[in-house]
């Protein structure tokens, strides 16, 4: 999602808790979005209304929920956040059928080029948080509940096991 106005926020700042570098992460999404890799960009964790978003004013600014800082989300899952909310930067919403889409076609593809892994990055997003969120197809953002933390489970599944999963779960069918 993409923010245009500055935003009124009375939530705080975090400091980062993941098992990694996220700043590391930052550089290595930005290498992946070859237009941004020389661009600065700024990194804020707190409680906000969707999971993850881009203000753009004088510095882009990468807003990350509070729910995604915690030392089991895995490095794959927010190097594919990051590197969705660069691609903001270099390709706007447009209008379809008389429909602003913030993710045009054109997005999504550039997004599937960048990171091939998108979609076990996302499988993991919706089977950790899924309690916790509350798509919005309409405008094309995912909202965290308010009563996110009552919520969430305590424990994560790393990447590792929900690849697993998914690779059993498809031999399995018939």
């Amino acid at each position: 999602m993409i923010l245009r106005k500055k935003r009124k926020s009375h939530s705080y700042a975090e400091l980062p808790f993941f098992g990694f570098d996220i700043y590391c992460v930052l550089q290595c999404a930005g290498a992946r979005v070859p237009s941004c890799i020389n661009q600065s960009v700024s990194l804020w964790i707190m409680s906000q209304p969707t999971l993850a978003c881009i203000e753009l004013d004088e510095r882009p600014c990468i807003f990350l929920h509070s729910i995604l800082n915690h030392h089991q989300t895995p490095e794959l899952v927010m190097d594919f956040i990051l590197t969705h909310e660069l691609l903001h930067l270099i390709i706007p919403p447009r209008r379809i059928s008389g429909i602003i889409k913030r993710h045009p076609p054109e997005f999504r593809d550039a997004e599937r080029q960048a990171f091939p892994e998108a979609d076990l990055a996302w499988s993991w997003v919706v089977f950790s948080l899924h309690p916790c969120l509350k798509p919005d197809a309409e405008r094309e953002i995912t909202i965290v509940k308010k009563s996110w933390r009552r919520l969430v489970c305590a424990e994560r599944p790393s990447i590792d096991e929900m690849a697993e999963y998914f690779k059993r779960r498809n031999t399995d069918m018939p």
